[in-house]
């Protein structure tokens, strides 16, 4: 599996888990939960684009 795979396959599997919590949780927050847990800078955009 490549990077690229495996930023995509967390992506997926974290929006699924996300859409799944029945605590509400916003985008915002999960923005910075992304960004937090794939190591990226917050607000660069760059978990966006995965």
């Amino acid at each position: 599996m490549t990077g690229h795979n495996f930023r995509h396959t967390w992506n997926y599997l974290f929006s699924k888990l996300m859409d799944e919590n029945t605590e509400y949780v916003s985008e915002e927050m999960q923005e910075k939960m992304r960004s937090s847990h794939m190591g990226c800078e917050l607000g660069s955009g760059t978990v966006v684009a995965h």
